[in-house]
C-alpha cells in the first residue's frame, strides 16, 4: 500500500487547503490529517479515473486511525467518487483521509478545504 503525502497550506482567511496527489491504485491511501478545529470541510476530487473499482472514498477516524468509516455528503449519500466532483463533508472526525480505489490506470487528486465556524 502506498500512502500519498498530504500537503496542507494555510490561506489568507485562515482556511486550510489539503491536497493529496496521484492516487493511482487500489492500495493507495492519503496520509491522515487532523483539522477538527476547522469543522466546515468541502472535498473536490479530480483527475483520470481508471477502470474497475470506484475512484476515491473519503474516510474519517476518531480512534487515532485504527478504524476508518466512510464519510457522508450533506444529501446523506456516502462520499464515494467514481468521477470528478465536489461535495460538503457532513462529519467532523478527528482524522480524515482519501482511500483510493482507482482500479487500473487512474491518477486522482483530492483537495479538501477546511474552514472554521461562520
Amino acid at each position: 500500500m502506498a500512502t500519498r503525502a498530504a500537503n496542507a497550506v494555510l490561506g489568507q482567511n485562515r482556511e486550510v487547503t489539503v491536497t493529496w496527489e496521484g492516487l493511482v491504485g487500489d492500495a493507495d491511501v492519503g496520509a491522515a490529517v487532523a483539522f477538527p478545529h476547522l469543522p466546515i470541510k468541502t472535498v473536490q476530487v479530480l483527475g483520470t479515473f481508471g477502470g474497475g473499482a470506484p475512484g476515491v472514498t473519503m474516510e474519517g477516524s476518531n480512534d487515532g486511525g485504527t478504524t476508518w468509516a466512510t464519510l457522508h455528503a450533506d444529501d446523506g449519500g456516502t462520499l464515494v467518487f467514481t468521477a470528478a466532483g465536489m461535495e460538503a463533508i457532513v462529519e467532523n472526525p478527528g482524522l480524515i483521509r482519501p482511500d483510493g480505489h482507482t482500479g487500473t490506470g487512474g491518477d486522482i487528486d483530492v483537495i479538501v478545504v477546511c474552514v472554521g465556524d461562520r
